[in-house]
């Protein structure tokens, strides 16, 4: 009986000695930097390819604090105060003085009975991924101011001739000219699109606040839309409400907010109606449109807020745009310091809900 259980034991402690060795090799050959730290966001150990980007060894920084070796505020406390895991981008210098950008994800470990014993770190580096968008945003800005000079002069010179300024016009002629100006005034929008995405992504859009309606504001994009609306036979109201949502915001970030989810509910919704309903809490102001559309299916609700993205389902692109909108939507609201969450079903219709603080955040730059 004793020989056996030695056997047992000795077989036991060979196996757990070969899956020790089996996750050391694994978490040695991975790409990405791993950390382990306590939850005082001390060093625990790091895989070789961590201490080659931190240039250190773990037997050497093993206990000091992380700060000490990534400098970037802690995500400890993000951690413990929301969630298992949160990810953020971190900058590190390299012993070329050269910073290189990672994708830094954080997960809360934990131990059979639940109670937190540290945190598992992932170091990724995407400065790559950063260098080219940062040429792309660069190479947009350009192409977009030196097409919006030449563009302006176009729509300029189509309207005088439209307007018998240069003499008398046939009605066909008529008739090609505002297909031109229509045109023109789509690749406009488009080019103005991509300036503002641009800018954001440069951090160049500045705020101006002041006390707003959001009523008063849902009308004033219901007035300018509802020809828009009632070419395809839309009907498109704002919900009759009791509340004024007055709030201390940018008007002209709201409204260009507004215009680009009902133009959005406008394209995507062959018939019925589009609906914008306002609500309001003691520290925010929600705004809701609601659409008879298309609807989106689950796995696209993930990707409709990405730059150029947007959901097709013909086969000859039935509808236009190059996926614009939305991504500036999302951008415009979190520099408002909002959220936009959207539910839909495919078949049935989509409600976008853009939600932002009636007061504004002293830290936001103006």
């Amino acid at each position: 009986m004793f020989n056996s259980m030695v056997t047992n034991l000795q077989e036991f402690s060979s196996r757990l000695v070969i899956e020790k060795s089996r996750s050391e090799a694994i978490i040695t050959s991975l790409p990405e930097g791993i950390i382990l730290t306590d939850m005082d966001n001390r060093l625990v150990l790091a895989n070789p390819h961590a201490e080659k980007i931190l240039n250190c060894t773990a037997d050497r920084v093993q206990g000091r604090h992380i700060l000490d070796v990534i400098t970037n505020e802690s995500v400890t406390e993000h951690i413990k105060n929301g969630g298992n895991s949160v990810s953020r981008e971190v900058s590190i210098p390299t012993s070329g003085r050269r910073t290189r950008i990672y994708q830094l994800t954080s997960t809360l470990v934990r131990n059979d009975t639940g109670s937190s014993i540290g945190i598992i770190s992932v170091l990724r580096d995407i400065t790559r991924d950063r260098e080219l968008e940062e040429l792309r945003d660069g190479f947009l800005r350009t192409v977009s101011h030196e097409l919006r000079t030449p563009l302006t002069s176009i729509i300029g010179f189509i309207e005088l001739v439209a307007q018998g300024t240069s003499g008398p016009i046939t009605a066909k002629q008529s008739e090609f000219l505002k297909i031109a100006l229509n045109e023109a005034n789509g690749l406009k929008h488009l080019i103005d699109d991509l300036l503002d995405l641009s800018r954001m992504s440069a951090g160049k859009i500045s705020l101006t606040y002041s006390p707003v309606s959001m009523l008063e504001l849902a009308r004033s994009v219901v007035t300018t839309l509802s020809p828009l609306a009632k070419s395809k036979t839309l009907s498109l109201s704002v919900t009759p409400t009791s509340t004024a949502g007055i709030m201390d915001s940018d008007a002209a970030k709201i409204r260009q907010i507004l215009m680009n989810l009902v133009t959005n509910a406008i394209k995507f919704t062959p018939s019925g109606s589009i609906t914008i309903a306002i609500s309001e809490t003691h520290d925010h102001v929600s705004i809701e449109v609601s659409d008879t559309g298309i609807g989106l299916r689950e796995e696209e609700l993930g990707i409709i807020f990405e730059r150029f993205r947007q959901v097709d389902y013909s086969s000859t692109r039935q509808f236009e745009g190059i996926g614009l909108g939305l991504s500036i939507v999302k951008q415009l609201t979190e520099l408002l310091n909002g959220t936009i969450s959207v539910e839909s079903t495919y078949g049935s219709g989509s409600r976008f809900t853009v939600t932002l603080p009636r007061e504004r955040k002293r830290n936001v730059d103006t």
